[in-house]
């Protein structure tokens, strides 16, 4: 009789994806903690792409800040916690939260008097209606969830978000749109 052996690969780390898709389904979640990443299609390498660009603009936009290594994981939390403690430090991108398996990673951290400004950037159009889009919160949220994990006070969240009032320049123009008209920030502390 054969006896076959199923080998799971279990990742090291509860990441956000993995966190908000075990929340939609459970099973969904297990399978991705278990299973190994999928290779990058054209369209995941444009949406990375896109989303790096997004991302170079927002904090252009924030303005002057310390951009954190993001990788390995547990080096970047380090380095994160030591630029956090640094109390010249008042701007951060890329902040990388770990509390035991979970991890998150924050887009940027404002310092503020008693504690920090939690932000994260969206490449969505500001809401017509005002009301802000359920997985932006939920998204938010679990990394205020991992910074709270790991005694952070953060006091306020916000989303950067694409101003849907915002023109890109006429077809032949040049120069960069003006990252002050391309973004909004919307406070979004209570639904997080």
């Amino acid at each position: 009789m054969a006896v076959y052996v199923l080998k799971l690969s279990v990742r090291e780390h509860i990441t956000k994806a993995i966190f908000l898709n075990a929340r939609q389904c459970p099973t969904w979640g297990r399978l991705d903690l278990l299973s190994e990443p999928e290779p990058m299609t054209p369209a995941m390498e444009w949406q990375f792409w896109m989303g790096n660009e997004i991302g170079r603009r927002a904090r252009a936009f924030l303005g002057a800040g310390e951009l954190l290594q993001t990788a390995p994981v547990g080096l970047a939390a380090r380095l994160s916690r030591g630029a956090v403690q640094d109390a010249e430090s008042t701007l951060l991108f890329e902040v990388t939260l770990q509390s035991g398996a979970f991890v998150a990673r924050a887009d940027g951290l404002r310092r503020h008097q008693d504690g920090w400004e939690l932000i994260e950037v969206k490449s969505s159009k500001s809401p017509e209606d005002g009301k802000v889009r359920r997985d932006h919160i939920e998204d938010i949220a679990y990394t205020l969830f991992v910074a709270r994990l790991t005694r952070l006070t953060v006091h306020k969240c916000s989303l950067v978000l694409l101003n849907r009032d915002h023109t890109a320049p006429a077809t032949g123009d040049k120069s960069a749109p003006n990252a002050g008209d391309m973004f909004v920030e919307v406070d979004v502390t209570d639904a997080a």
